[in-house]
């Protein structure tokens, strides 16, 4: 497909990525601010990384890390496309007709994702390391857990609203305008490369992440989101994408909590690796139905 170039002011693609990834940057300092004082307003205490543990300062941690994720991904996206072009919806490309049939296709492509990300998972974990970069990753995990641990308490339904907006729509839109609405769309408007842009913003996309054992899922799954940016034209069908596959998420963290289960003896951990490989299958088949749904202009 082609993707427009209209109503530019200047900046080249190639020039606004550099800017995008500087911006980034300056995101993260100025987020970090931000989400310091708000926590000290918010609580009336000084910040600190022991504080983001605390289980009763769950809705606190939430809002500093919504404020961090939007000065990090949202604002400098929206900076960049902006110093490329006067009209950044149609950049974006957010104005498009609604496909109806792309998003049931995304939703169906998210559920066999869960069957390959953890096929990745176990295969991830098969990599010989050495003893101490085992531990130093496992170390990272664990990191990562205790902060999920923190944002994804619920007691009742309400709880579950708040956790879907913060944890699951958010990051969706923030981090679907990040890197597939800006990052892959200026790569693929500066090169010209389609699968190039998709590889190496979901390689970015995993990284950022800071995960080792689900690195490879993470890959996959920007590939797959790309992928449907890239063939649908429209940045609202991997948004729909990304945020059916956080609801997953949380739905199971919510289901693991009221059945009293620690939240990391989640599905992932119970799939069979050769149900990823017929996942994978089905997923081919399904994304090749989508590539000819586009290509007859079927939405």
């Amino acid at each position: 497909m082609e993707w427009e170039n209209t109503d530019r002011t200047g900046m080249h693609e190639k020039s606004a990525l550099f800017l995008l990834i500087g911006l980034m940057a300056m995101g993260y300092m100025i987020g970090g601010f931000v989400a310091y004082f708000a926590w000290e307003a918010m609580t009336g205490t000084v910040f600190s990384p022991e504080s983001m543990l605390d289980p009763s300062r769950a809705m606190e941690v939430r809002i500093a890390q919504t404020l961090l994720a939007l000065f990090i991904f949202f604002v400098p996206s929206w900076i960049a496309v902006r110093a490329v072009t006067k009209s950044p919806i149609n950049y974006f490309q957010l104005n498009r007709p609604f496909q109806w049939k792309a998003y049931g296709f995304s939703a169906v492509v998210m559920l066999l994702m869960v069957l390959v990300a953890g096929m990745l998972a176990q295969f991830t974990e098969w990599i010989p390391l050495s003893a101490q970069m085992e531990l130093y990753f496992k170390d990272m995990e664990a990191s990562y857990m205790e902060q999920i641990e923190v944002m994804s308490q619920m007691k009742n339904w309400k709880d579950l609203v708040v956790v879907l907006i913060t944890m699951a729509l958010v990051p969706a839109i923030v981090e679907e305008f990040f890197f597939r609405g800006t990052f892959q769309n200026m790569m693929y408007r500066a090169t010209g490369q389609l699968w190039v842009s998709i590889i190496v913003t979901s390689l970015l996309f995993s990284a950022i992440h800071f995960s080792y054992y689900g690195f490879f899922a993470r890959t996959a799954l920007g590939i797959v989101l790309g992928w449907l940016y890239g063939r649908s034209g429209n940045l609202w069908v991997p948004i729909v994408a990304h945020l059916i596959n956080n609801a997953m998420a949380v739905g199971e963290v919510y289901y693991l909590r009221s059945a009293g289960r620690p939240i990391d003896d989640g599905l992932m951990e119970q799939i069979p690796w050769w149900a990823g490989i017929v996942a994978t299958a089905l997923l081919i088949g399904f994304i090749r139905k989508f590539h000819q749904m586009v290509s007859d202009g079927t939405r």
